[in-house]
């Protein structure tokens, strides 16, 4: 269940869900957590996902954004003439 729809939240969240439940590397917390009636982990991982996926998120806008600003065109600027019949610009 998703409550809020932040893309960098939820990819850091999916990764440390993935390294703590890992069958391959199994982790200390989740083998000290096995048999455990406790449902409160350490502060810390709850808040990771929050604290980096806000980064995540800056660091895919930014990257838009330069993206976007490196591939435009901006070496030949449009160019507006006045027409003297009309009175009008006309773009060449």
């Amino acid at each position: 269940m998703v409550l809020r729809r932040h893309k960098g939240q939820t990819r850091v969240a999916e990764r440390l869900r993935a390294l703590l439940h890992s069958e391959t590397y199994p982790s200390e917390i989740a083998e000290s957590h096995r048999f455990c009636d406790r449902v409160q982990d350490a502060y810390t991982l709850r808040c990771c996902p929050q604290v980096h996926g806000v980064v995540h998120d800056t660091i895919d806008f930014v990257r838009g954004i330069l993206v976007d600003e490196m591939n435009a065109a901006t070496d030949n600027p449009v160019q507006y003439w006045m027409t003297a019949a009309t009175d009008t610009p006309v773009q060449y």
